[in-house]
Formats: structure tokens, sequence, C-alpha cells
């Protein structure tokens, strides 16, 4: 029975066949699909969004500033507590910081972290810039 069903849609199929035409597409078919193309891709753009917020920035700047305007000038009454619990006492203190001026980079060091330092701060703008042209393109 299978096999006399397949026969029948075989026969059906190869009528169609013989009867239906090659269809063609219209002549400025690939121009108007490619324009849909275009108008779909132009509508979704990029739009350049930063981590951080300018306001966040200020904040954190303004932050930064106080503490470090208040660590310089306020005057906050000293208590050696937490110190005598650790065990440091006034001299252990002076001996570490009167121990860091003596430690000396040699000058190739010292030449490279300047020149580390400076193509840091010159590849910064330029690495913006590129970023911001292939945001806009």
């Amino acid at each position: 029975m299978d096999h006399n069903t397949d026969k029948q849609i075989e026969t059906l199929v190869d009528k169609m066949m013989k009867e239906s035409t090659i269809e063609q597409p219209s002549f400025d078919f690939t121009n108007s699909v490619m324009s849909q193309v275009e108008a779909l891709s132009k509508s979704k753009s990029l739009v350049y969004k930063p981590l951080i917020s300018k306001k966040i920035w200020v904040l954190v700047s303004v932050g930064f500033i106080a503490l470090v305007l208040f660590s310089i000038f306020g005057t906050l009454p000293e208590s050696k507590g937490w110190f005598d619990t650790l065990g440091f006492n006034t001299n252990s203190i002076h001996k570490l910081f009167n121990a860091i001026p003596t430690f000396k980079l040699p000058k190739t060091t010292f030449y490279a972290l300047i020149m580390l330092s400076v193509m840091i701060f010159i590849q910064i703008p330029v690495l913006k810039h590129y970023i911001n042209k292939r945001f806009e393109a």
C-alpha cells in the first residue's frame, strides 16, 4: 500500500514540475534587497556610552581631593592606642621612613619608567581618537 502511495506522489510531483515554469526575480530585486539591508544596518548604529559617566568621575575626583586636603590640613586628636596594639612606636616608624630615601634606582630603570609614562600619556589620546573614529563610521 505504501509503495502504491509513493508512486502516486511521485507521478504528481513529476506532473507539477513539467507544468511549472522557472521563476525569475524582478529586474531590481538585488537593489531592493540591498536598500532594505542598508536601512536595517543604519537604524541599529552603535552609540558610544562611557562605562563611567562624567558625574561619577567628578564625584571620585572631589572625594579624592577632599581626602588629600583632609589628610594635609585636618587636625584630629592623635590617639596612639592603635599603634600600641600593633607594637609600633614612633622610633620604628621614623627608622622606616628614613630608610626610604636611601633606595636608589639605576639610571636605566629610571629612564625606562619615564619613557613608559610618556608613552602611556601619548597613547591614551591616540587610542581614544581611534576608537571614537571607529564608532562614528
